[in-house]
């Protein structure tokens, strides 16, 4: 099943930033007030986590980090992880995509 979830950054736990078992090939991420957004991937046979690319839906700019409100589009294929690094205010909602 493709995972769904909404984060409220005035309240959540840190296991809710990261996602497990990707069967997906693409993120949908969708902000809400001032959130700052970094997004990691694994791959388990490699060991490392690796800075992802966001595309800004708005305009098809590449991004390394989210900074504010918008949609945004994050290529996860192949990867066994995703962690984001959050700070600022906010709600984040992020699906996951054939």
């Amino acid at each position: 099943m493709k995972q769904i979830k909404l984060i409220d950054l005035s309240n959540y736990d840190e296991k809710d930033l990261t996602l497990k078992n990707i069967t997906g090939s693409v993120l949908t991420v969708a902000t809400s007030g001032s959130p700052v957004i970094t997004i990691k991937g694994l791959d388990a046979d490699l060991e490392d986590e690796y800075t992802l690319v966001v595309i800004d839906m708005s305009n098809f700019g590449k991004l390394n980090q989210i900074e504010g409100a918008g949609v945004f589009m994050v290529p996860i294929s192949g990867l066994d992880k995703v962690v984001l690094s959050v700070s600022g205010t906010g709600k984040i909602k992020i699906k996951e995509m054939d």
